[in-house]
């Protein structure tokens, strides 16, 4: 009979919901760990000289061949650069 089936439809529909829902309890949305500076796109786009001196970093590589070179100058000899 029809007024079977609608009924029927209608517990499938009804059980569907109340499953989402009971899925939807157990499992909340997690918290997205959101920064204040992501908020206000600190430092997005920003370019960092990696050769700079004085960052820890050490010589860059222009400033080891130029000693290289001067203390090849200075004796004829290869010697180890002090770094």
């Amino acid at each position: 009979s029809t007024q079977g089936n609608n009924n029927h439809n209608m517990a499938q529909v009804d059980f569907e919901e109340s499953l989402v829902q009971a899925v939807l309890e157990e499992n909340p949305p997690e918290e997205r760990g959101i920064r204040d500076e992501w908020k206000e796109h600190v430092g997005w786009h920003r370019k960092e000289n990696i050769f700079l001196r004085g960052g820890g970093g050490g010589d860059s590589v222009a400033e080891k061949k130029r000693k290289m070179q001067h203390e090849i100058a200075s004796d004829g000899k290869i010697q180890e650069p002090n770094i």
